[in-house]
């Protein structure tokens, strides 16, 4: 005899709620992008070679070399307590002044290894020459003056240690001797016009006189 099984029924399943029509329903799918990423390729970097390195070492020794030759340069060139340029630049002013005086002098009436005494044209407006001087004791530490004509001599040049004058001579042969030359009578100015003739005052303040511009060879 087989026992009879019984069978329950399954509860019965909740209805689904109604939806609207006017109720608009909208769902949202999530998605996923993934963008794949390839490994970076980078390139080997390249090093200096043994070349390289030694002639770059090379330019930069010679570049600061020149650097620290310059500043030493500008460092000696700046005046300091002991700069002696002020006393050539002197010096030399003296000397070139010496020059100009014997550039024009006319005679020489002394001349020793420190001192010299020279005629110049007139340069005061009394129609007479100058004379010059210029001397030395010989002495370390004496100055160098200057006298002209009968003034009192001035220092140029404080505290000398030496001061020396050479002279160069030379001989200049003169080819033939100069003679004196009569020519016949040469007529060098004259006056034919008889325009331009009055009488004129003389007085010792106002008189007449004329003069001729000869046209001389270069």
């Amino acid at each position: 005899m087989i026992p009879a099984v019984a069978q329950t029924p399954a509860p019965p399943r909740p209805a689904a709620p109604a939806v609207r029509p006017e109720q608009n329903m909208t769902a949202t799918i999530p998605t996923t992008s993934a963008t794949p990423q390839l490994p970076r390729q980078t390139r080997p970097r390249r090093a200096l070679t043994y070349v390289e390195l030694l002639l770059s070492l090379t330019i930069m020794g010679l570049i600061f070399g020149g650097i620290i030759s310059a500043m030493l340069i500008a460092s000696q060139a700046l005046p300091g307590a002991t700069d002696d340029a002020p006393d050539l630049i002197a010096a030399q002013r003296v000397l070139d002044e010496l020059a100009a005086d014997l550039a024009d002098a006319t005679d020489i009436t002394e001349f020793g290894p420190n001192a010299i005494t020279f005629v110049v044209p007139d340069r005061d407006g009394d129609d007479q020459p100058e004379t010059i001087h210029y001397g030395f004791s010989g002495t370390s530490g004496d100055p160098l003056v200057r006298a002209i004509n009968t003034a009192p001599s001035e220092n140029l040049l404080d505290a000398l240690n030496g001061f020396e004058l050479s002279l160069e001579t030379f001989t200049r042969q003169v080819v033939g001797s100069p003679s004196a030359v009569t020519s016949g009578e040469t007529l060098l100015f004259s006056w034919e016009s008889t325009s331009n003739i009055g009488e004129f005052s003389i007085s010792d303040t106002q008189w007449p006189g004329q003069y001729f511009r000869p046209l001389l060879p270069p």
